[in-house]
């Protein structure tokens, strides 16, 4: 019988997480112990699918997929998936799927997620990633080489296919729109192109702090967007008529990075540029190429929409070769 406590635990639970009906509460306190762990992540991803939150969704799936593999796709009841279960997993994301640190620390850390939640619909009462040494996320260099860079902003349409040009120019809005997100580019609107500047809110950031980044309209980004600046109410076609985090919104977009992603590897076979260029590669050689030439971090975070200067700093990932080898040779007196 579910008692006065855990009935207000779960109200409070669902009205803390915005997902309270009477349908969730009845289910919160009324699920049994043995609840499959392959049932719960299917359930979790489902919701965020549900409140528009694809990305993680997509990053839960393949969790659910991962811990089901794993398992050998026998239902397991979560309070069966302890400490020694947990640490199995870990080690078989390793060994068998061979997954690199970072993608190892991100699977562990929306498992403890799931567990939390677990604990707070009450069908166990401690989280069994507890105590469990988790692999630490290895910080991946996806900047290029100016080289490589000024190859990429020079290069002009004479030298490239039409298409791969045109998706060319898309990676070039990325880079001089302050490094941001496809999904961010892909959603600014018309009236967001005021004064000189382009002014939105980061979708990553809009729930939690609601940050606007402000970004000039240097010509550089003019020439890059004008080609390409297509759509009515916003600025490229790609998402008019769509509606806001609906799953066509998430698949258009990924079919977006796709395009461009596709035809930057052939501007880099093309350019003999030997380093992987992707729309994530924008972001972090705009951050890098201002920190080269000594702009304050307080700046870049700002441009960048980071909530905290931390982010910035481990983002940055320090000094470059370059600034070491610089103030090195400081120490030779001339």
């Amino acid at each position: 019988m579910t008692t006065y406590r855990t009935f207000l635990e779960a109200i409070k639970s669902l009205v803390r997480d915005n997902a309270f009906s009477f349908a969730n509460l009845s289910q919160a306190t009324n699920r049994s112990r043995g609840n499959h762990i392959q049932e719960i992540l299917l359930e979790h991803t489902l919701q965020l699918r549900r409140d528009g939150k694809h990305n993680t969704a997509d990053m839960y799936n393949n969790l659910y997929v991962c811990v089901n593999e794993f398992l050998k796709g026998k239902p397991t009841p979560i309070t069966s998936f302890g400490p020694d279960t947990c640490r199995s997993f870990v080690r078989w994301l390793t060994d068998k799927r061979h997954n690199n640190p970072t993608t190892v620390a991100i699977k562990m850390r929306n498992l403890t997620a799931v567990m939390n939640r677990a604990i707070e619909a009450k069908m166990i009462t401690r989280n069994p990633m507890n105590g469990i040494r988790k692999p630490q996320p290895r910080r991946r260099d996806l900047s290029i080489s100016p080289e490589s860079l000024k190859k990429i902003l020079s290069v002009g349409p004479s030298d490239l296919p039409d298409d791969t040009y045109f998706w060319l120019l898309h990676w070039r809005a990325l880079y001089y729109g302050n490094g941001m997100n496809a999904r961010d580019l892909l959603r600014i609107k018309r009236s967001d192109v005021r004064d000189g500047e382009i002014v939105f809110t980061r979708h990553k950031t809009e729930e939690s702090s609601g940050k606007k980044v402000h970004v000039a309209l240097i010509h550089q980004l003019y020439e890059a967007l004008e080609p390409i600046s297509k759509g009515k109410r916003l600025l490229l076609p790609y998402l008019e008529g769509i509606k806001e985090n609906s799953m066509e919104e998430h698949s258009k977009i990924r079919q977006v990075v796709k395009n461009i992603n596709m035809h930057m590897r052939a501007v880099t076979a093309i350019l003999r540029i030997p380093e992987k260029v992707t729309t994530y590669t924008a972001r972090h050689c705009f951050a890098t190429v201002l920190q080269q030439k000594n702009v304050s971090i307080e700046f870049i975070s700002n441009a960048l929409g980071h909530s905290s200067i931390k982010t910035t700093q481990n983002y940055l990932d320090g000094y470059t070769n370059e600034q070491r080898v610089k103030n090195a040779r400081l120490l030779t007196p001339q």
